[in-house]
């Protein structure tokens, strides 16, 4: 096989790309249970830039458009078999509801971020002492 072609293609996305800017441009504000989660994409903590005080911030969250939200239709592998044996799902939701309890999300944790800490932290230490 022979090499036609050798570089790079840009498709000129740098001309598409939105200016970043720190302005925040609010569309509505909503209530918590007015919007599906689904459409949650993060979440951050606003407070004032000039005397700030404790407790009084604005949660934003920014939101995935309509056509980023996979429809259920498209998953492969769903079937519509509603065929549902009751003494199965009697079974699981006794299950779900045995194990089932509050999670204290502190102590989960993130080993991509921990692989990327200590490799950090391993660089910084083998190159700068």
């Amino acid at each position: 096989m022979h090499t036609i072609w050798k570089g790079s293609i840009s498709f000129e996305l740098d001309k598409v790309q939105e200016e970043a800017s720190k302005r925040i441009s609010i569309l509505d504000f909503l209530k918590e249970d007015q919007i599906d989660l689904m459409y949650t994409q993060k979440a951050y903590f606003l407070g004032p830039v000039i005397k700030p005080v404790n407790g009084n911030c604005i949660q934003l969250a920014t939101l995935h458009y309509a056509n980023e939200i996979r429809s259920i239709s498209n998953v492969p592998s769903l079937t519509n078999d509603n065929n549902v044996n009751e003494i199965q799902l009697k079974l699981a939701l006794q299950v779900i509801k045995g194990i089932a309890g509050k999670t204290d999300l502190t102590s989960l944790s993130n080993p991509g971020q921990e692989k990327l800490q200590a490799a950090i932290q391993s660089s910084w230490s083998t190159d700068h002492f």
